[in-house]
This record gives structure tokens, sequence and C-alpha cells, in this order.
């Protein structure tokens, strides 16, 4: 038996994403700010490592489990957005909204086919438009309508006004009509009792009639393999019934609680999949902070259980679908990070997945796990779960959050080398971050390498420049060297460019030349992935045939043609330091095939590669390489020469990262 408890805790975001403020939810934080007001009693999950997680106001406690969190990719923050693309399926369109009610040709062919008026027409609070409307709605029978910051075309009844199926009925209609660019994500029936304003109350007779999925999800993905797939709550409304084998369309936590365990007391091979809403639809929309703690801490309450009746082959992940902070302005969901917290049976210590790019690497991780192929675009977090270097993670995460905390996420980042941490300064809304305030960050010690970190906007691209490098002669370890490059990975940073101070060893350059780098030689006799190998980053035997992406290197080519700069290309060889190289070492690296010599950048493209990153590398050759002519070789002939080239250089980055925007 093997199986995948999979629960979604309705709403419960874990701070504002990047693009929040697109939004309008800038500073919205579900967990947060609950955790900022409550006293927040939620041990089993806290132990799983929801307390790693950055902002979000909760003491870290040590235990077992995996911990993360993910963006949402799609265009939106609704309930049906947010179960979809965790399921697979990316909203790449937004459905559609009404901030002033659905148009007159909406209305009146609904009312036409129903066969009677509505009341309302407007966004509105549930619990608010039925003080408003509800008695109006007895004494002339109409149906109330209305929807709310998310795509919902909303009906609400009187159970003993409009009996349920009717209720159903209309709802059905509706859903049938509004396709196409009316294509809400959900309609939703409110039915209600109640004998008058202030005394009404919602029913648990809420159904929820969503649009189709528009492309095949996990559920069609596991269903079709023969898996069972058994939905809990309102998981059927969601996915309109499909790729489902059985569901129990509970009502409200606590019921759906007791059909999941009464699910897991069953053998099966398959998916559960849960729908906690309780946090949302009680608790967010009406802003009851201490209801939406309550519910948390009785969810954390039933952990246990869970956990209990897991057997060794079984997996369970928790997860959110959006937010909706309780403490934020207005009533409407927030455009947050979703938490990830994983856990199975001897699983020993926190094991950090990090923040993942899609919610659909969690559909991405379900196929994985029953050893399906399918992967919807997205990556696989399950081999991050049992990675063995715990405590590297554990560091590198530690250090990604911080980064992204306080400077945010990026497109590029560039590793700026001696003479060239000036070039930060060119960058819009730029924010700076010491390298003493990033946990497990070492110290740069080199003149000309300032340690600061430093996030802005450059030719319409975000971008993370290094303003220093650490280097293995000054002491640091290779885990440390490259731990800069490791967080970039962990930030999503697809892209790299290295750039560095070099000495020529081909007799046919000179100082003040820039050179492409084609390839690398390591004479170092050290290889940042030495040891135990860091799954979660990469595989354990890297290719680093292509180690320079080719694309890159074209467009720094043409860019240099564009400008009127000689642009030199060779092979570049590592050797560790301090000391310079001697003569003898400079021949041995020109017969070789090396071009040019220095004591970085090689241990920083190993470690990218080795995280699926695309590497660009130019070096500033600021001097002739040992022996080639009398003089005797000198920092200082490093620092003079990259000053008096990098106007150049800068005009080369500037016009590679606004080709990378293009």
């Amino acid at each position: 038996m093997k199986r995948v408890i999979w629960i979604v805790l309705d709403s419960v975001g874990a701070g504002y994403l990047p693009d929040a403020a697109a939004f309008g939810d800038e500073g919205a934080n579900t967990i947060g700010h609950i955790a900022e007001k409550m006293d927040l009693k939620i041990p089993h999950m806290l132990a799983m490592g929801l307390g790693q997680l950055p902002g979000l106001n909760l003491a870290p406690v040590y235990g077992n489990g995996a911990y993360g969190r993910a963006i949402e990719k799609s265009a939106g923050k609704d309930t049906t957005t947010g179960h979809w693309e965790m399921a697979g399926v990316t909203v790449k369109d937004p459905f559609p909204l009404y901030p002033d009610g659905f148009p007159k040709e909406v209305m009146d062919a609904f009312e036409a086919a129903i066969g009677t008026k509505t009341l309302g027409n407007k966004p509105a609070s549930g619990t608010v438009i039925l003080d408003e409307l509800g008695e109006e709605h007895m004494r002339t029978g109409y149906p109330i309508v209305y929807t709310s910051g998310d795509s919902v075309f909303q009906i609400a009844a009187h159970e003993e006004i409009i009996p349920l199926p009717r209720l159903y009925e209309m709802c059905e209609i509706a859903r049938k009509q509004l396709q196409g660019k009316h294509g809400v994500g959900r309609v939703i029936a409110r039915p209600f009792i109640g004998t008058g304003k202030g005394h009404f109350t919602r029913t648990g007779g809420r159904r929820d009639f969503s649009l189709a999925p528009i492309a095949p999800t996990v559920l069609d993905v596991l269903k079709e393999a023969g898996f069972e797939t058994l939905g809990v709550g309102k998981i059927e409304d969601i996915f309109a019934h499909q790729g489902l084998t059985q569901s129990n369309h509970a009502a409200g936590n606590p019921a759906c609680i007791d059909a999941a365990l009464e699910y897991m007391d069953k053998d099966f091979d398959g998916l559960l999949f849960i729908n906690l809403v309780d946090t949302d639809s009680i608790y967010g929309h009406r802003r009851d902070v201490t209801g939406y703690a309550k519910a948390l801490e009785y969810f954390d309450e039933k952990l246990p259980e869970f956990q209990s009746r897991m057997g060794d082959n079984d997996l369970m992940i928790i997860t959110a679908d959006h937010g909706c902070d309780p403490t934020y302005k207005g009533t409407d969901h927030t455009r947050e990070y979703a938490p990830l917290l994983i856990w199975k049976k001897n699983l020993t210590g926190q094991h950090p997945i990090g923040t993942r790019e899609t919610f659909a690497d969690t559909a991405a991780t379900i196929c994985d796990f029953f050893g399906l192929q399918e992967r919807f675009g997205a990556k696989s977090y399950l081999h991050e779960i049992d990675a063995g270097c715990e405590k590297e993670m554990r560091r590198i995460q530690w250090a990604a959050d911080t980064v992204e905390e306080k400077l945010g996420r990026a497109d590029i980042a560039v590793v700026l080398g001696s003479g060239l941490g000036d070039y930060a300064e060119a960058m819009t809304d730029a924010k700076v971050l010491p390298y003493d305030e990033i946990p497990g960050f070492p110290h740069a010690t080199v003149a000309g390498h300032a340690g600061e970190l430093w996030a802005g906007t450059l030719h319409g691209r975000r971008v993370l420049m290094m303003r220093g490098r650490f280097h293995s002669y000054e002491g640091h370890p290779l885990n440390d060297v490259v731990l800069p490059v490791r967080v970039m990975a962990r930030l999503g940073i697809k892209t790299l460019i290295l750039t560095n101070a070099a000495g020529a060893v081909n007799l046919n350059f000179a100082p003040g030349d820039l050179m492409l780098i084609t390839d690398f030689i390591n004479f170092s006799g050290k290889n940042p992935l030495t040891g135990p190998n860091i799954d979660e980053l990469g595989p354990r035997f890297p290719d680093m045939s292509r180690a320079y992406d080719k694309r890159l290197r074209a467009i720094a080519a043409e860019v240099a043609l564009k400008n009127g700069i000689e642009l030199r290309e060779g092979v570049y060889a590592w050797f560790n330091g301090p000391t310079y190289e001697t003569p003898a070492e400079i021949r041995m690296a020109r017969v070789m095939g090396a071009d040019a010599v220095g004591m970085s950048t090689v241990p920083e493209t190993i470690a990218a590669v080795h995280a699926g990153m695309k590497v660009l590398g130019v070096s500033c050759l600021t001097n002739m390489a040992a022996g080639i002519l009398e003089a005797p070789l000198s920092h200082q002939e490093v620092t003079e020469t990259a000053e008096r080239v990098r106007g150049t250089f800068r005009t080369l980055l500037d016009g590679v990262i606004a080709a990378l925007n293009a």
C-alpha cells in the first residue's frame, strides 16, 4: 500500500508574494499576522518545520519533517486557480472579475433562464449581504446574486424560500451560461436559514460549480494509471468531479477531518486529497483572527491522528491555495506564498525544500512518488525530502530566506570582480545587504571586494549583484566559496554572469583585453562537489562539457561587435593562489590550452552548472602572466588595469543584460 495524504489548509498563506502589490496585497501575511496577535499553539506543524519559514513570527522548533513554501505562478489568488496549479494546471489568463457587478446581458440571460428577477448584483461580504437583502428575498422570493474580489457568481437563498434542489438547479443554469469571456472560476450556492436581519446563518448546503480544468491534472494522471483518487470536502466541486474515483462532500473542518480519517482506515493505493475550508470561509473573509487561530490549533491537534494512520510507504503533504489574512484590509483573499510541510514515517530531522517556483511542484512530486513520468513542467521535491546533507542545506536555505526577505528575488545574478564593484550603483531601486548580515556568509578579505549584495532593476530586469567574492586562498572551505551561488540557485535565479581579473597566458592577448571564457581547466586539485552530493541542488555527476552557455556567449559577442569592443575568447585556468603562478606553471598552462589564469570563477562555475544555472564568464586581462614580461606581478597592477577598462567592461555587461530582456 502506497498513499499520498494531501491536505489543503484553505487560505493559510505564508507571507505576501513579490508581485502582491499588483493585486493590492503588499504586506499581507496570514500566518505571520495571526502569530503576531495570538499565542498560536501548533506544536506538530512547528515540529515539521513551519517555524523555519521566514517572516511568520513563529519560533523554530526542531523535529522531523520537510518544509518550504511555493510561489503561485498563475494569474490569480482564488480557490480554483490555486488548486488547479498545485494539481499541475497553471492558469495564464486570470478568471474574470466583476468589481461593479455583472453586466446587464449576463443578468438578463440568467433571469430569463430561471424565470424570476434577482437581488443584489454587486460585490459584497456574504454575511453583510444577507443582513442587507435577506428580508427582501424572503418577501419577494428573488434569489440574491453577488460576487467578491474573486471570480465567483454566488447565489444566496433561504432554504425555506428556495429549496436546495432548486438552488442547485439555478447554479447549474448559471454555470452553463457563464463560459468564455464571462467564465467565472466558480458558481457558488449559498443557502441560509434564519428569521430576519441579524439572525441569518449560512448552512452546510454550500455547493461550488467550477469550470472543468483546462488541462489534465494530477488527478487525471493518477486515475488513468489505475490509482485511487479520493476527494474530501469541496475538492469534487473545484475539479468539477473530474479525475476522482470517490468523493465525500463533507462540510466544515471537523466533518472533513473525520471523513479523511475514515478513508485512511481503509487500504488503497493512491491519493487522498482534502480541503479544509473553515479557515477561509468562516474566519478569513470575516477577518476573525481568534477564530482563525483556533481553527489552526484544532487541525494541529488532529495531526497525530493522521500520522498514526500512515503506513511506512505513505507521504503527507500540507499546503494552502492562497492567503486570506484576517488582519488585512477588506474581506478578500490575499496573494501569498503557500506553505509546504511534508511528513512520513522514519524521516529524521528537518529538511528544507526551499522556495518552489510554482505550486505545481507538488503535482510533480506526487507523480514522482508513484513512479509516473508526468511533471507538468514543474520540478519534484521528492528527493529533497530524504536528502543526506541536511546541515548544509539548512545553512543555504537560511541564507537564501534572509536574502529574499531583505532584497527580494531576481532574474539574473552578477559576480563583480576586481575594479567592477561600483557597477552595482547603476541599478535603480537598489537595496544593499552586507555579507555580515547574511547567516552563514563568510567575510570578504580582499582589497577591492566590498562584501555586499546589491539588488535592483537594470534594463527592465531584476538583478542581484555581488560586490566581492570569496576565494579558496583566503582560507575559506569551498562550501563557503560557492555558498552565494547556491543561494542564488535557491532563489530561482537561472542566469549567472561571472566576471574576474585574470592574467594573460596567450601571447596574442594584452593587458586591458576582455576575454569571453569558453572553458576552464582546474589546476587547484579541489572541487566544491567533493563529499556527499547535495541532491536538492543537482546530480552527483554533472556534465561540464558546456559549462559556459553557448547562447549567452553569442549574445556577448554580438554586443561587443555592436559596440566596437574587441572581445577575445579563451580557456580560463584556475590556480588556488594566493601566490601568483610561477613561469614554469604558466608554460605548462599554455601547453595544456589555457589562455588566461586566475584564482576564482571555476568553483562558482561548477556549483552553478551543478544547480542548473546558465553561466557567462568574462575575464578582464589585467596583466601578462608570470615569466612573459620582466616586471614582477602585483595586485596594484591588477586593480589599475581593471580601473582603466572599467567603462568598456560596463558597456559589455549593460548590453548583455539589456539583450536578455529583449
